[in-house]
């Protein structure tokens, strides 16, 4: 520590350092910002770009960009699913669920709009009034949203409000659950504190005619919900942070120090009792990254069993993963895209 009597008051050394420091700062995390976006999307190193997005270098994930006002020329969707559970997300988080039977077990409604992607599942950020969505419908910001396809994986990048956001969302490989795993990286000098808002638009059966109830179980920090008009099984989320309910809302409320990381999961699933629901919730928070790494090893030994190589390119990238995949996940398991259901 150097204190120069020639450069005035202790004090205003002390206050022309801090703004110093302070201005260092934010030009470091606006590189940092300008790398991350460049790596996101590096259309140079994207494999057969077409202006919206491409494949990795390796093949094995679909790169994308959009923005509320640049679209895709129409809904490009991820399936991830098990034998018994699955979801169908899009390119700006649209989408819907299942479980066991995705036209007559339909956890989320399935909208079949074909001009329109219209979110069943809605994750919302707010931080002092205002409100964005995490993906880009249905309340976008000004800026970027980035997304990762994968084998039995989709990964949304968004940054705004000097907050970093990252949410993975996948199937297990084997029980009937989906995990959301929400990122939240505080870019700002100052503390946030961060509402997160899980709407879903329920359904719980075959049609849209349904008599839905819940049941809060705060010390369990789960919400169950069940049809009284197909009354076969119940649905519940659950979190690694505490939930709470707001006109018919999920709410979680975060505070995040700066420059602090926050990780927070939300899971939706299904079982056929209350015991299950609580027992199958539980198994998995805590093990979301563990999880998450079965579900990429898994993947990747069904689709590349067998490999080709054949002078084009193309054929090789899309016949060594991605069409075994599709076929065996939407074909298969699913029996659904977005397009369709059951």
């Amino acid at each position: 520590l150097i204190v120069d009597s020639k450069r005035g008051a202790l004090f205003v050394q002390i206050k022309q350092n801090k703004k110093k420091n302070k201005n260092e700062i934010i030009n470091s995390q606006n590189n940092e910002l300008m790398s991350l976006e460049k790596s996101l999307l590096d259309d140079k190193k994207l494999l057969y770009y077409n202006g919206y997005g491409g494949f990795s270098e390796d093949g094995n994930e679909y790169l994308i960009m959009v923005n509320k006002n640049r679209k895709t020329p129409a809904v490009w969707c991820n399936i991830m699913a098990n034998k018994k559970f699955g979801t169908v997300v899009t390119e700006s988080l649209g989408g819907y669920t299942w479980y066991k039977n995705s036209r007559e077990n339909r956890v989320t409604k399935f909208t079949n709009d074909s001009l329109l992607d219209k979110p069943s599942e809605v994750i919302l950020l707010n931080e002092n009034g205002e409100t964005w969505s995490i993906g880009a419908t249905p309340k976008p910001d000004n800026h970027n949203y980035y997304i990762r396809y994968g084998f039995g994986y989709s990964i949304y990048n968004h940054t705004s409000r000097n907050i970093e956001q990252e949410l993975t969302v996948f199937i297990p490989v084997n029980d009937s659950l989906k995990i959301n795993m929400i990122k939240l990286k505080n870019l700002d000098l100052e503390a946030k504190n961060i509402k997160i808002i899980y709407d879903l638009d329920l359904v719980l059966g075959g049609t849209d005619e349904h008599l839905i109830n819940y049941i809060y179980k705060e010390n369990l920090n789960m919400v169950l919900f069940k049809n009284n008009l197909n009354s076969g099984y119940y649905t519940y989320i659950t979190s690694n942070e505490q939930i709470k309910i707001e006109d018919g809302k999920i709410i979680i409320n975060v505070n995040i120090d700066s420059l602090e990381t926050k990780d927070i999961t939300l899971i939706l699933g299904c079982e056929d009792s209350e015991m299950e629901c609580i027992e199958t919730g539980n198994k998995y928070l805590g093990k979301e990254k563990e999880e998450l790494k079965n579900v990429k090893e898994y993947w990747l030994n069904k689709v590349k069993k067998i490999e080709v190589k054949t002078p084009l390119e193309s054929f090789n990238l899309m016949q060594n993963g991605w069409v075994v995949y599709q076929a065996l996940v939407s074909r298969m398991y699913a029996k659904s895209g977005f397009y369709q259901s059951g």
